[in-house]
């Protein structure tokens, strides 16, 4: 969804949404790809504040995802809520602004990841929304916490069975070679 920035009025923008609008459908499919089916639900509202120049994007966003456990390869399905603020405010050049392009390595403060800056007259929120999805998705999927996996010799699902293939057991940590390394 684009913001006309100009066009937003002082008391500011409130709006539900759902798979039916076409930029949720073309945000999600394309940020999410095999992980969101075009005809799952999905609902959400938006709300966008102005004060001076700045503006406040705050959305919520209810749906699911589908995806395959990375132990034990099934597939599964489950349902997130997301929730996605952020300040914007005009680009200019600031003296913090110019110290991070001056130098190619600059930390971060929190102050710097609270807002973000817009150029131009417009400002994507379903952008917005679609790259937090992906930030509050999980590293590995697993179907269950306590999600066993696929045995490594014969490929049963453990889950489902246990097999009688022999476990490789470690007597002890692969890292104790390190301890007959002397310093010089």
């Amino acid at each position: 969804m684009i913001l006309q920035v100009a066009n937003i009025p002082e008391e500011g923008i409130e709006m539900d949404f759902s798979q039916k609008d076409g930029w949720v459908r073309e945000k999600l499919s394309r940020s999410l790809k095999h992980l969101h089916h075009v005809d799952d639900k999905v609902s959400g509202h938006l709300s966008v504040s102005k004060t001076l120049n700045n503006l406040m994007i705050q959305a919520d966003a209810h749906l699911p995802i589908h995806a395959t456990c990375d132990r034990c390869l099934k597939p599964f399905s489950y349902e997130i809520d997301v929730h996605c603020e952020r300040l914007f405010t005009p680009l200019f050049e600031s003296e913090r602004e110019r110290e991070i392009h001056k130098s190619e390595e600059a930390e971060l403060t929190k102050d710097d990841l609270d807002f973000s800056y817009f150029e131009g007259e417009e400002i994507d929120a379903g952008e917005i929304l679609a790259e937090q999805i992906m930030l509050d998705q999980p590293m590995i999927y697993l179907c269950k916490t306590g999600c066993k996996g696929l045995c490594p010799q014969c490929g049963v699902n453990r889950n489902e069975k246990d097999c009688d293939c022999p476990q490789k057991v470690f007597s002890e940590n692969p890292f104790a070679v390190l301890k007959t390394l002397k310093k010089d």
